[in-house]
């Protein structure tokens, strides 16, 4: 895929989650990270400041649904599939 091409698809991506009303939120500094505890660090291999795997589900700023990883390497108690399940069975 040329370069425009993954631009387009990734706008395209943004703009249905959008309309959705879906925010997707970057923390940079850790600040948010750190305030839930899923904050961890092994300088070793030259991680500092980073996140465990987690995914949640917010309205007005309440976390509805939070979702931690319990195995390292795994993506499936956080997966996008598993919070998706969560947010039908309420």
């Amino acid at each position: 895929r040329s370069t425009q091409g993954v631009s387009s698809a990734a706008s395209d991506v943004y703009k249905r989650q959008t309309e959705a009303g879906i925010i997707m939120l970057g923390d940079a500094e850790a600040k948010f990270t750190t305030m839930l505890g899923m904050d961890f660090n092994a300088p070793g291999v030259g991680l500092i400041n980073r996140s465990k795997r987690y995914s949640l589900f917010a309205i007005n700023g309440k976390v509805i649904i939070f979702n931690e990883e319990q195995s390292r390497g795994e993506c499936i108690t956080s997966a996008g599939e598993a919070l998706l399940r969560s947010i039908k069975e309420l």
